[in-house]
């Protein structure tokens, strides 16, 4: 590894120091020298340079931030401005919805009122045509039982009229059965 000829120059001034006067001495020493050559060392004068330098950069960028902080301030005054103007637009508006708000409520308590009394009429003709159905259904169930008793009563009569034909169909055939034996005996008896 090469070494550059100050770096060089400084380790063997070390060395050298420290053959010297002790080692922690030497080191102490070698520290307070500046790590490269004389010419990286900074003046006084150097300094006061740099500094009127930086405080003209420093002046320089604080006039320009506080332009900028005004631009940005106006800004600000600006969009309050029109927030503003738009705070004044919504209220405006909110009052609108407030106006309508109320229409509507007025509306819809017109249009309850006329379900209500929709729906009234409608119960009461519901009402009416119930009780015109019960009485139609009733008329027809008495119509219905009329027919029925009717009925019943001509089933009843043709029933008697079929059980009296019965009856005398019945008699009718043991009379005749007994006139039957009555003139067959003898001829029976006469063929035993």
């Amino acid at each position: 590894m090469l070494v550059s000829s100050s770096e060089a120059e400084r380790f063997t001034l070390h060395q050298t120091l420290r053959g010297l006067m002790p080692e922690a001495v030497a080191d102490t020493l070698m520290a307070h020298l500046p790590p490269a050559g004389w010419s990286d060392v900074a003046r006084k004068s150097d300094i006061e340079d740099l500094g009127a330098s930086t405080g003209q950069v420093v002046d320089t960028l604080r006039i320009e931030m506080v332009a900028g902080f005004d631009r940005v301030n106006n800004q600000i005054t600006a969009l309050d401005k029109r927030v503003d103007n738009l705070d004044l637009r919504f209220g405006g508006l909110e009052t609108r919805f407030q106006h309508l708000e109320l229409r509507f409520d007025r509306v819809e308590e017109g249009l309850a009122g006329q379900i209500r009394a929709i729906d009234a009429k409608l119960e009461s003709r519901t009402n009416d045509l119930e009780a015109k159905f019960d009485t139609r259904i009733d008329s027809l169930e008495a119509k219905l039982d009329a027919r029925i008793n009717n009925l019943e009563t001509k089933f009843d009569a043709r029933f008697d009229e079929l059980a009296s034909m019965k009856r005398y169909v019945i008699s009718t055939g043991v009379a005749l059965a007994a006139v039957m034996c009555g003139v067959a005996a003898p001829l029976w008896f006469s063929l035993l």
